[in-house]
């Protein structure tokens, strides 16, 4: 009997171990899946708290706003200058982005007619794409003042006359002759000096005095056949060696010094293409003359182009310089007169 009740009791304790198993299982699982559904709404709190901030800041937070871009593309037309504005409108979500546009002096009491200088044209009505056209140089500032038709926000824009170019010129004594290849061109005579002045343009010829900041840039172009050249002096024979290609590029600063001096470019021509050689050497006792580095030919067509930069608006000329030996480069006189 005892043993029966032994094994009664025992049978009972397995029992209850196992329902005590299935109970910490089940509270585990309940645990974590409570713990995971906490995880879960805490996220989409958070996303909620996020959104809500993010729908508190459009509408309001910060309340919609203007601001004004500043000119991005120009076209001019005779005796005006015009560019193009454009105002953003905040948040993006807003459904009336209508504005208003007009001008006024910065100085407020400048009692000057304003739109004798500057008037601004929207690109239909309520648009936020705008044309600002100045008439003529004044002196001060214009603001461009945009408005939005809903809650009356506005944004300036400042506009000066500073006098920017539009393009350059160069003149100077010598005037450009009609060119086959290249439209125009300066024939320029070996060995001596030329003087280019460099002038500033707009619409309404005045440039400020600040846009005077230049850079020249010198190309040459053309391709040239050289070599050791032997010359005998009593036969007048002459004989080629160890010939190859080169440019007019490469042997520039040989030839031609362009140079900057204020408003005015220095051109100075130093030797003749056909007749440029490195260095020379007489041999035999003078019978013959090495000539080292020399042009033998001129394979294409041989000229310089100068291209001169207003480093401020990068307006820039170019003109193209051609050598002629044709050209006169002096004049001398010599004798004594007794009457």
């Amino acid at each position: 009997m005892n043993n029966e009740f032994y094994e009664h009791k025992k049978s009972d304790a397995v029992k209850w171990i196992v329902v005590f198993t299935l109970i910490a299982v089940l509270l585990v699982g309940m645990i974590a899946s409570l713990a995971l559904t906490l995880s879960d709404m805490d996220k989409d709190n958070k996303a909620k708290e996020q959104l809500f901030q993010g729908e508190l800041v459009m509408e309001y937070g910060s309340a919609p706003y203007l601001t004004l871009s500043e000119a991005v593309a120009s076209s001019e037309t005779p005796g005006n200058i015009s560019k193009t504005i454009f105002a953003t409108v905040t948040p993006v979500t807003a459904s009336n982005k209508e504005v208003d546009w007009s001008v006024k002096w910065g100085d407020e009491n400048n009692v000057t007619d304003v739109s004798q200088y500057i008037t601004v044209t929207p690109a239909s009505d309520g648009s936020t794409e705008a044309t600002v056209t100045c008439h003529k140089p004044f002196e001060g500032i214009i603001l461009v003042v945009c408005t939005t038709r809903e809650g009356g926000y506005t944004a300036e824009c400042s506009v000066e006359y500073v006098g920017k170019p539009t393009s350059l010129s160069l003149s100077g004594a010598l005037t450009s002759t009609p060119d086959e290849s290249l439209g125009s061109s300066y024939k320029l005579g070996v060995g001596t000096a030329y003087t280019f002045t460099i002038s500033g343009e707009n619409e309404f010829n005045q440039v400020g005095s600040t846009f005077n900041d230049y850079s020249v840039t010198v190309i040459g172009h053309g391709e040239l056949t050289m070599g050791e050249l032997h010359h005998n002096n009593i036969t007048l024979v002459d004989n080629w060696y160890d010939e190859y290609t080169s440019s007019v590029e490469e042997l520039k600063d040989e030839l031609i010094v362009v140079s900057l001096s204020g408003n005015d470019i220095l051109v100075k021509t130093k030797k003749s293409i056909e007749g440029y050689y490195g260095s020379a050497r007489s041999m035999d006792g003078g019978r013959n003359t090495y000539y080292y580095d020399k042009v033998k030919s001129v394979d294409s067509d041989a000229y310089f182009e100068i291209i001169v930069t207003e480093r401020t608006t990068l307006v820039s000329v170019k003109i193209y310089l051609r050598f002629d030996d044709n050209v006169v480069t002096g004049v001398n006189l010599s004798g004594s007169l007794q009457f």
